[in-house]
């Protein structure tokens, strides 16, 4: 700090170093009113973060568990997670994930946090989870390694995959169904790719050609039909609403030698529909 004397003003020979020592105890004040008001911000500014936090961690729709990186036992669990099992927090609190009851009959369960101590993330795609009540819970299982305070600690979010595994289930027994219904009807159908090249075919056209449908996809018509043939039908790009259906189009069974006569439509659509007849 420096400090300016009126001039005319005479001091004393002590007053000069008086007035150094004032100036000196006053940026001393100032600097530490600055410091302390950047801490105050600092404090203010983790608390905002630590509140954001904590109310993440109580809404979230997912489980959560933070445990003790060195001992494995749990510090924290989340309102979600005791609503999914039924267990309530002194259930959790204190214990190893493996010693808890919805995680106890999981065997990876201890041999995944010697891997998450090592690698620092470990992922499990469904797991059976149970609930208080016996109840068989599918979850998906992510821990990560992070630092607070300079300390390492875990967290494990537990997600509920019920509805997703209710939703493959759903897809798988409807394209039963589809697969079902088109191999059963007399028509032949198959799908092609932009390309001209087999993505799949029903039964009936498979046993035309005489062969199964795995080795009709991934392969184009020139690898069944004469070329003059497959060339045609390449030329003839299937459109919308357009039927096909020149004479001198046949199709050659490569199981008895036989050749017949076919009508040909198409449908474009994502993955393009053709059926003949």
């Amino acid at each position: 700090m420096v400090v300016a004397i009126p001039t005319g003003l005479s001091l004393t020979e002590e007053e000069p170093g008086l007035l150094a020592e004032i100036a000196g105890d006053i940026a001393f004040a100032v600097h530490a009113i600055e410091q302390e008001e950047k801490r105050k911000k600092a404090e203010h500014a983790l608390e905002a973060s630590e509140k954001r936090y904590r109310r993440l961690f109580e809404t979230a729709r997912d489980g959560i568990l933070i445990l003790d990186f060195s001992t494995g036992r749990i510090v924290d669990v989340n309102p979600f997670l005791m609503e999914l099992t039924s267990y309530s927090r002194e259930d959790f609190l204190g214990k190893h994930l493996w010693d808890v009851g919805p995680f106890k009959d999981i065997a990876v369960s201890k041999s995944s946090f010697a891997e998450l101590q090592s690698r620092s993330y470990v992922r499990y795609e469904d797991l059976p989870l149970e609930a208080r009540d016996g109840r068989k819970i599918p979850v998906e299982f992510v821990s990560n390694v992070y630092r607070v305070d300079d300390q390492p600690v875990i967290q494990c979010n537990i997600r509920d995959i019920t509805r997703r595994r209710r939703a493959e289930e759903a897809l798988r027994h409807s394209e039963g169904l589809y697969r079902s219904l088109i191999d059963h009807i007399p028509q032949r159908i198959f799908l092609k790719d932009r390309s001209s090249v087999y993505v799949s075919c029903n039964a009936i056209f498979a046993q035309d050609l005489g062969i199964s449908s795995e080795e009709i996809v991934g392969k184009d018509d020139l690898a069944f039909f004469p070329p003059e043939l497959a060339e045609l039908v390449r030329e003839k790009r299937w459109r919308r609403r357009t039927v096909l259906a020149p004479p001198d189009i046949g199709r050659f069974d490569l199981r008895r030698g036989k050749r017949s006569d076919l009508d040909q439509c198409g449908h474009p659509r994502l993955r393009s529909l053709s059926t003949t007849s």
